[in-house]
């Protein structure tokens, strides 16, 4: 079964900035076919090296923002999809603003590994 944890875009943040950005010739074959597959309909993808032998491609999916990471064998190791605070469950809602009251949310990823 896959995990799915919610992230503050803290963490997508820190992890983007520290990758070295690519060019498509620079991007493993089975990578940037793997993206194309799993992800038609993505747009204006960048690609950088998130780690050895790991690809992260930060795109557009429609009007949601999206990010992938996939080893260069082509095999998807975790998506990230930013996430409209109200659409999270109330008491996910409730247990955040209990835990860091007086924080302002900006933004929320829901995160998905290949982990089981």
């Amino acid at each position: 079964m896959k995990k799915i944890t919610i992230l503050l875009l803290a963490t997508l943040v820190t992890s983007f900035c520290f990758a070295q950005t690519l060019t498509m010739d620079k991007v493993p074959p089975a990578a940037a076919n793997a993206f194309k597959q799993k992800f038609p309909n993505g747009s204006q993808p960048g690609w950088a090296k998130g780690g050895e032998n790991v690809y992260q491609v930060g795109f557009f999916n429609g009007k949601k923002m999206q990010t992938a990471l996939f080893d260069n064998t082509g095999k998807c190791l975790e998506t990230e999809t930013q996430i409209n605070y109200n659409s999270l469950p109330t008491k996910v809602q409730r247990a955040f603003e209990t835990e860091f009251d007086g924080y302002k949310v900006q933004e929320i990823f829901e995160v998905e590994t290949s982990e089981k």
